[in-house]
């Protein structure tokens, strides 16, 4: 599965990227003495626990179900990209390092912008499952 993964041409992230991402989020907005950066890291760790429990089920839908459950999803996945790129707004306004924000790969030509959504989403499966491991 994750060798097929990474094979994907929609910008695969590799588990090691994606904890060296994850840890320097953690790890800045920790730094940071407002508490707005932590507040919107907790925001980012909430969202992602909420989008992959619809992820993961996605597969499994009918087409009806889809379509039924498809804004909600959207919902939930903007929240997710709301809460990343705020953390990355209030790091920079505030002077703490955010290096972490420019790693993640993305595509220019996308209408997104320098975010792209389904990298995001990627991002946010490694946390939980990153997350559920670490707490065995």
């Amino acid at each position: 599965m994750y060798k097929e993964y990474l094979e994907n041409p929609l910008l695969p992230i590799t588990a090691e990227l994606a904890d060296e991402i994850l840890t320097e989020m953690r790890n800045s907005a920790a730094a940071d003495p407002d508490e707005d950066a932590r507040d919107i890291y907790k925001d980012f760790v909430k969202a992602a626990h909420d989008y992959v429990q619809i992820r993961i089920r996605w597969n499994t839908l009918t087409n009806d179900q889809k379509m039924n459950e498809d804004p909600g999803r959207t919902a939930t996945h903007n929240l997710l990209l709301n809460s990343y790129v705020m953390l990355h707004r209030v790091l920079e306004h505030d002077g703490i390092p955010h290096s972490w924000y420019k790693k993640l790969p993305y595509d220019a030509s996308s209408e997104s912008g320098p975010v792209m959504r389904k990298t995001v989403g990627d991002l946010a499966c490694y946390l939980v499952l990153f997350g559920a491991i670490l707490a065995r």
